[in-house]
This record gives structure tokens, C-alpha cells and sequence, in this order.
């Protein structure tokens, strides 16, 4: 997509609506420890947009209504007549009718639950921007989804991007993927990398480093690998694990760490708290079988912190080996000795670990993506 700036020239800035992707609502954001990280980079949006509203799932309960006190003033359109979250995603669209007629355009959060922005798209005529982070047939062919669920995914993700006005796609090889696969013109898909707060999540030398703590931040999901990690960690005496996040797999990691007072699980933390934990590290790991752009990766290197990650899809798309951080194979053995490496050589960290910084602060600041995505909605809504 070519911007022209000089439509853009007396143009009231856009309004926007999100609609929040299949099922997620602000108390998931918060539950998880995302609520201000994904609010955060809309603030930088807001800077250069009109009105911005965020379409849940919510019910308006007393807990999710404190929450937008919080998002002020970014607001909200509920799910209030509390329905399952399967009718919501279709109905939302008509229920909120006389209040989305006032936007000048639709956004979706992810592929999956764009459907919903689909059918506003439709009823409402309004241009419709689909951002995808993570594209969601990837995902669904490398965690091996099968029967008919599988099949189904890049069914919906292509009726979902054939429908929208503009694609994001958070990399250049997301991009290849999407034009290859759905068949779709270069001119309608757009590289918005991932943001990333480097004001935030930037070196803070009045945190002191722990020797020999290692660090992982995200869900505690099979996708991750962690049991890998515990191992590789345990075979490193001088190493320490700190595992910050939540999710199904936790029983059974905590089964492989056993009674060993050198792996820690400190549940799911506010993202304005990971900075202080990171900067507390001295390795930052992320053993994942694929990733998208993984925005736990690129927060650790926009805090200066060596990086160690899989030879995996979405990886090694951000990590350089020997550049800005380490690429491992998934063999305890392998990731024992990247960390025992990392943790011997304090030059080899500094080294990576400026270089990380470098990289991200010049490709993912909150900043300067927002005004590119501004530049982009702006444009949409002029051509309309």
C-alpha cells in the first residue's frame, strides 16, 4: 500500500472501532498480564486518531467497568446483553448499530474473531482493517491442529482477508505467506512490526543483575517448550529459573523442576512489572516451536538482555545467532551450554545485548508504529 500524504492534508483524523479478537475480553488482557501493554500502544495511536473504541466481550460487570477507568479516553462496547461468546461475535455488529455508524472505520485485533468486523464491514459499509500478529493457519498446521477445525481455519482466514480493505502482518515473511497462500494483491498487505514500549522496557542500571538468573516471560502453553528449559537449566549449576506466566502446562513443568529450589514459578505479572524483572536477569530464553513476532522476545532485548531462542519459525526471524543474541537447538544439552556460555561471559552479553537494543528500538518503537499505522488508517479512511 503506497500512503499518499498529500491526501491526507485537512483530513480529520479517523475514528476508530476494534473489535477484540474471538472471545478475548479486558479482564483476559488483565488476568494475563497484557491489559497494559495492549492499551498502551492504543494511547500512542490515540495521539494521532480521532475517537478510538474497543468492541469486547465483556459483560459489564463491576470488575470489567473499574478496568475502563483505566482505558480513559479510549472506550468501550459491551457485551451486555451477556451473550454466549459465539452469538456476541456475530450479533455485536447489530446491536451496537447506531453507535459503530459513527466510526470512520473498523479494525480487528487478530485473524481469528475478524469475522465479526466482517459483517460490520458489510452492514455498516465502512472500510475494514484486519491486523494479524500471528497468522492464524500457521499456527494452526505447526501445533498440529487436525479434523475439522483444522480444515476450517484457512477457510475463514481467507473469506476474513479477502473482505478486508488492508492487511497487517506484523514481518515481511508473514506477508510472502498471506500473498502466496490467500492469493491476495502485494498492494492490500502492510508490514506493521510488532510494538514495543523502549521507553518502558529499556536498561535500568539501578536494578541490580542477579548471578546466574535466567528468565522466561509468556503462557505456560506445549507450543513453548519449557519442559526443555527446566532440563537445560538444571544441568547448569551456577543457573537460576525464573518462569513468569500462566497457563495449562503449569502442573506438569512444576513436575519436571521436581523439589528444585532453582526453578521459581511466579505466576502471570502486570506488563508494567516485566521490566524490572528482566533487568533483574542476565538471560533472557524462549524455547518455542514457532512464534509469530514474539513481543516477550523483542521486550527482553529492548531492555538490553542477552537472548536465547529457537531455531523456530517467528525466532529466528528476530534473532541474528551471534549478532543479537543466541539461536539453539531444542536439546537440553544444546540450551545448557548457550546459557552456560552467556552466563560465563559477561562481554558476550553486553555485546548482544546492546545490539538487541539497537534493533529493536530502530524497527518496533510504540512511537514510530503508531504514526505508521496512523498513516495508514488516515489514508484508508480518505480513499473512502
Amino acid at each position: 500500500m503506497t500512503i499518499n500524504s498529500d491526501s491526507l492534508i485537512d483530513s480529520a483524523p479517523p475514528s476508530v472501532a476494534l473489535f477484540f479478537s474471538h472471545g478475548t475480553t479486558l479482564q483476559a488482557w488483565d488476568q494475563g498480564g497484557l491489559f497494559d501493554r495492549e492499551v498502551g500502544y492504543y494511547r500512542h495511536l490515540q495521539h494521532h486518531l480521532g475517537k478510538i473504541t474497543f468492541v469486547t466481550y465483556d459483560h459489564p460487570s463491576a470488575t470489567a467497568v473499574a478496568l475502563t477507568n483505566r482505558l480513559k479516553p479510549i472506550s468501550v462496547l459491551w457485551n451486555s446483553w451477556r451473550l454466549h461468546y459465539r452469538f456476541f461475535g456475530i450479533l455485536a455488529p447489530f446491536i451496537h448499530y447506531r453507535s459503530l455508524k459513527r466510526y470512520s472505520l473498523f479494525k480487528t485485533n487478530q485473524i481469528s474473531g475478524a469475522w465479526t468486523g466482517v459483517i460490520a464491514k458489510w452492514l455498516l459499509r465502512k472500510p475494514l482493517v484486519v491486523r494479524s500478529g500471528y497468522i492464524w493457519s500457521q499456527f494452526a498446521a505447526l501445533s498440529g491442529k487436525r479434523g475439522l477445525r483444522g480444515r476450517l481455519v484457512p477457510i475463514v482466514e481467507h473469506f476474513v482477508l479477502k473482505a478486508a480493505d488492508v492487511i497487517l502482518v506484523a514481518t515481511e515473511a508473514d506477508k510472502e505467506y498471506v500473498l502466496a497462500k490467500h492469493h491476495l494483491s502485494p498492494d492490500n498487505v502492510c508490514v506493521l512490526p510488532n510494538p514495543i514500549d523502549t521507553e518502558t522496557f529499556s536498561p535500568d542500571s539501578a536494578v541490580a543483575k542477579e548471578r546466574g538468573l535466567v528468565t522466561y516471560v509468556g503462557r505456560l502453553a506445549p507450543q513453548k517448550n519449557l519442559g526443555i528449559l527446566i532440563e537445560a537449566v538444571l544441568q547448569v549449576p551456577e543457573a537460576r529459573l525464573l518462569i513468569a506466566g500462566s497457563g495449562p502446562e503449569e502442573p506438569y513443568l512444576r513436575s519436571v523442576a521436581g523439589s528444585s529450589d532453582r526453578v521459581e514459578f511466579s505466576g502471570s505479572i502486570p506488563n508494567r512489572e516485566v521490566p524490572k524483572v528482566l533487568n533483574r536477569s542476565e538471560v533472557f530464553v524462549l524455547p518455542s516451536s514457532y512464534e509469530g513476532s514474539p513481543k516477550a522476545l523483542l521486550e527482553a532485548m529492548a531492555c538490553g538482555l542477552p537472548v536465547i531462542g529457537a531455531s523456530a519459525p517467528g525466532i529466528k526471524n528476530v534473532i541474528t545467532n551471534g549478532s543479537n543474541g543466541l539461536i539453539s537447538e531444542l536439546i537440553p544439552e544444546k540450551l545448557a551450554a548457550n546459557i552456560k556460555r552467556l552466563l560465563a561471559d559477561v562481554d558476550l552479553r553486553d555485546e548482544l545485548g546492546l545490539e538487541a537494543r539497537r534493533q529493536v528500538v530502530e524497527n518496533h518503537s510504540a512511537s514510530a508504529v503508531a504514526a505508521k499505522e496512523a498513516s495508514i488508517l488516515a489514508e484508508i479512511a480518505v480513499r473512502r
